[in-house]
C-alpha cells in the first residue's frame, strides 16, 4: 500500500482510499483508550482509521450479525500456548461466520479456507497431546505460524504480564505463567500451608 490519495492517505488494492472504521463499546475500562492507541497508530502509518464509540449491546447485535468491520478485544485465547479453552469463542469477533459453520458443523455460516480448517485442526489435536512435548511444540509452531501468515487479526500486544498477588502462606503453584486468572485454571493446586 505504497500509494496515497491527495490527503496522504493510503490506498488499497482497489485503488480507493483504505479505511479501518472500528465499532467500540466500553464493556471493559480499557477498550476505549486501547482502540484509540491503534487508531492514532493506523494513523501515524498513513492507514486512515475511525472509531465509533457505541453501546456493548449494539457491538453484540453487529458482531451476531458479521457487520462489525473493526474492533478491540481484550483476548489472547487463539495464542495461548496449550490453551485449556476452545478459541472459536472469541473467534466470533474475528472470523464470525467461520465460528458459526464450524460450531454448525457446516449447516450455517460461511466455510473458512482451507488453512483456517487446519487452524481449527491443529486447536484440536493441540488439546489431546501433553503439555510441553515435543508434539505439543510442533503444533504450536504451526498454530502460530498459521496466525501470523495470515494475520487473520492484530494483537496489540502479546506477551504481557499480569501481576498475582497472593499470600506467602498459599502453596502457589510453579506453573510458568503470569496470567492474572491462573487460578481458575489450576486452583486444584493451590493449598495453605499451616
Amino acid at each position: 500500500m505504497d500509494k496515497r490519495d491527495k490527503d496522504g492517505w493510503r490506498l488499497g488494492p482497489d485503488g480507493n482510499t483504505f479505511v479501518i472504521p472500528f465499532d467500540q463499546a466500553a464493556a471493559m475500562a480499557d477498550w476505549i483508550p486501547a482502540t484509540e492507541l491503534v487508531v492514532e497508530s493506523f494513523k501515524a502509518l498513513g492507514i486512515k482509521t475511525t472509531m465509533k464509540p457505541l453501546s456493548y449491546g449494539l457491538m453484540s447485535e453487529m458482531r451476531e450479525a458479521n457487520e462489525l468491520k473493526a474492533t478491540v478485544v481484550d483476548t489472547a485465547e487463539p495464542l495461548w500456548r496449550e490453551n485449556v479453552n476452545d478459541m472459536w469463542g472469541i473467534a466470533t469477533y474475528w472470523a464470525h461466520l467461520w465460528s458459526l459453520w464450524r460450531s454448525s458443523d457446516g449447516e450455517k455460516g460461511e466455510e473458512p479456507p482451507e488453512e483456517v480448517k487446519r487452524l481449527i485442526d491443529l486447536h484440536n489435536l493441540s488439546k489431546k497431546v501433553s503439555p510441553g512435548t515435543p508434539e505439543s511444540k510442533k503444533l504450536w509452531g504451526e498454530i502460530y505460524s498459521l496466525m501470523s501468515d495470515n494475520v487473520w487479526f492484530l494483537p496489540v500486544t502479546q506477551e504481557t504480564k499480569i501481576p498475582v498477588i497472593v499470600s506467602v502462606k498459599l502453596n502457589f503453584t510453579d506453573i510458568d505463567t503470569d496470567f492474572a486468572m491462573l487460578p481458575e485454571y489450576a486452583l486444584e493446586q493451590m493449598f495453605f500451608r499451616q
